[in-house]
């Protein structure tokens, strides 16, 4: 299988990524679940993304994402984020790409790092057997995989581990004492997984929520509000861990695929499946207007912002979001 045009090996090597003197840290969330709930219905108050909504206005990057699974599925959106190949190429291997293909090594976002002398790390706070991802990573090109048991009980939000707490151990990675190497960490967020109607929603919760009364059978959209709250703080502690670091660092943040809310759904329609995305600088805060990708072409689009701007001169770290470039 040939490499794609979009992968992050070909971005990397025609843009000489790598060759400037100091490399850029790499943050990259894969936010599960996530999407701008505010454009399924009307009654979503606009503050539930109030950070999104900060680092979407200085943006390098943002958009919609045609992600390559809908309400399920994470690993094919993982897997073409990583390597940059559709899944239309995949043949049988699309229904779960870390069965058998991902095993034997491709090239990745990872692994291309990884040679450029990065230290690659992935995050994923549940088990690591599951979906193969403790052989699958490294195979991938990451040195070192964090999963649930790097974790406790108290960190979580719901039935699993807290948004929070995987900000909280990216924290940590980027402000290890003694630190040399440049750091890729990709993270694949656990909280906002179904399913959502074990959870609920106090009345007293709602207003803050939403600015009108649920309609029947959209009581589950209440429990997903609240972790999506939880992943824009989430995104608050990275810009505030990243905006404290000494040199250039890139967040890309995204989601894996919409949720599954069929009360909600039926009661309002379902969203057409696409997901959204920012790319974010701690130095380079210019604003742009909306681009919709596909998420095989996400890491490639990090990769040429996170070159361009390695090798130009930081603006200040508030600079304010060009008012004539965003949408």
């Amino acid at each position: 299988e040939p490499v794609p045009a979009s992968s992050p090996a070909k971005a990397a090597a025609a843009s000489g990524f790598g060759q400037p003197t100091s490399l850029p840290d790499l943050v990259s969330v894969q936010s599960e679940s996530f999407f701008d709930v505010r454009d399924l219905w009307p009654g979503v108050r606009p503050q539930v993304l109030d950070q999104y909504d900060l680092l979407a206005s200085q943006a390098l990057a943002r958009g919609k994402l045609q992600v390559a699974a809908w309400g399920a599925n994470t690993v094919r959106t993982e897997f073409a984020y990583l390597t940059g190949i559709p899944t239309g190429r995949l043949g049988v291997h699309r229904f779960n790409p870390y069965r058998v293909l991902a095993r034997q090594g491709l090239p990745s976002i990872a692994s291309t790092l990884k040679a450029q002398g990065y230290r690659t790390v992935c995050i994923h706070p549940y088990d690591g057997g599951f979906y193969g991802r403790n052989k699958v990573l490294p195979a991938l090109g990451f040195d070192e995989f964090i999963d649930v048991k790097a974790f406790d009980a108290s960190q979580k939000a719901g039935p699993f581990i807290g948004d929070c707490a995987v900000a909280e151990k990216i924290r940590e990675l980027l402000q290890a004492p003694g630190r040399t190497q440049p750091l890729f960490i990709h993270a694949v967020t656990m909280e906002n997984h179904g399913p959502l109607h074990l959870e609920s929603a106090a009345a007293h919760e709602l207003p803050a929520w939403f600015d009108r009364p649920l309609q029947p059978g959209m009581q589950d959209l209440g429990p997903y509000v609240r972790h999506i709250c939880n992943a824009d703080r989430m995104l608050g502690m990275l810009r505030e861990t990243l905006m404290a670091r000494p040199n250039e660092a890139l967040l890309c943040f995204y989601g894996d695929h919409v949720p599954i809310l069929p009360g909600v759904y039926q009661a309002i329609g379902a969203p057409a499946g696409e997901t959204d995305y920012l790319i974010w600088s701690n130095r380079h805060q210019p604003g742009c207007r909306a681009t919709a990708l596909a998420v095989q072409q996400l890491s490639s689009t990090l990769l040429g912002h996170a070159c361009t701007h390695a090798q130009a001169p930081a603006q200040g770290r508030h600079a304010p979001a060009a008012s004539a470039g965003v949408a």
